[in-house]
């Protein structure tokens, strides 16, 4: 049986110091349990530095030895992967969500307060009804008790 330890990392990357958390096993490598891995970004094979999140454009990853570290910039920053760092909104373009991916509904990675629906190639951001959350598994917005969200208890926004 392997061993596992919770890890929590002070990153100063940025012009902000940011907290990366995850499980990580006494090898050293992260769990693949994340939710945002299904994006197909993998750093097994990259050399190590920073890369924009394909479904986050506040947020980057950060690979090192073929780790993966999700990060976010500070609030109304996004991250530029000219640069390498925070940048102002109007200096960055974002990839668009739903430019690679199959028609259907997707968790917001910035909010379980409501979802994406990608139809054709375009993005479409919706809300859940007050008082609900979106639910992944399920793929509907549903009542917070039944949704694990990755947030502080009962604010819907991730942190």
């Amino acid at each position: 049986m392997m061993k596992k330890i919770f890890f929590v990392c002070a990153c100063f990357a940025l012009l902000d110091s940011t907290i990366a958390k995850g499980v990580i096993d006494v090898e050293g490598f992260v769990e693949e349990q994340d939710p945002r891995l299904t994006s197909g970004f993998s750093c097994k094979g990259q050399k190590n530095g920073l890369y924009q999140d394909p479904n986050d454009c506040s947020g980057f990853i950060n690979c090192w030895d073929g780790r993966i570290f999700f990060q976010k910039c500070p609030k109304g920053l996004n991250f530029n992967p000219k640069t390498k760092y925070c940048d102002w909104p109007e200096n960055v373009t974002c990839p668009d969500f739903c430019a690679s991916r199959p028609d259907g509904i997707y968790p917001d990675p910035e909010t379980c307060k409501g979802f994406i629906h990608c139809h054709n190639n375009r993005t479409a951001r919706k809300n859940c009804p007050t008082g609900t959350l979106f639910n992944p598994k399920l793929k509907v917005c549903d009542w917070p008790h039944n949704v694990d969200c990755p947030t502080e208890p009962g604010s819907g926004d991730f942190m």
